[in-house]
């Protein structure tokens, strides 16, 4: 065999071997990529059922008189409808804060003024509202791991190159 063949084949074989690890990560990023959106998915259906259970403690809190602040109507305000699904992550966790610190704010009421009857029902609707913050906090966290997954595969040293030219978008943390 001719040394010139042996050097041909030593080449074609370690361009071989990475061309198939480029390829496997083109897979890994459109699997992030994937699991990135069905996060995304997922934490703003939570979003909505949040903002749902909120709107009946709105309008209990209104009707005895203590969200009448031009603060509270604007928090208020500032939880639009949910119009579909977010896809932008700043969105998402805006709007996360905006429903949080309203919530801050009407557990700071502690049902005072309220009727036993209302009382129980927003007990129940805390409850509801504390089991959906931490399922919101554990998608957020496997969103972020995502993420982190994510960014890896798309800016590994080796084959940073080719993903450049595809995979500019630079996904933010929820």
């Amino acid at each position: 065999m001719e040394p010139w063949l042996i050097v041909v084949i030593v080449f074609a074989s370690i361009f071989g071997t990475y061309l198939l690890i480029c390829l496997f990560s083109v897979f890994r990023i459109f699997h992030f990529r994937r699991a990135l959106k069905m996060r995304l998915i997922a934490l703003s259906a939570i979003l909505s059922e949040e903002r749902s259970a909120l709107d009946v403690l709105v309008v209990t809190y209104r009707e005895a008189g203590f969200l009448g602040e031009e603060s509270d109507a604007l928090a208020i305000s500032s939880l639009a409808p949910i119009a579909g699904i977010l896809r932008d992550e700043a969105k998402v966790k805006s709007l996360q804060e905006s429903i949080m610190s309203l919530l801050r704010r009407i557990e700071s009421f502690e049902g005072k003024g309220l009727s036993s009857a209302q009382r129980n029902e927003n007990e129940a609707i805390f409850a509801r509202l504390e089991d959906l913050v931490a399922n919101y906090r554990r998608i957020a966290a496997l969103y972020n791991r995502e993420l982190i997954g994510y960014e890896y595969w798309r800016r590994h040293p080796i084959w940073r190159w080719p993903f450049s030219l595809g995979f500019r978008e630079r996904k933010r943390l929820v």
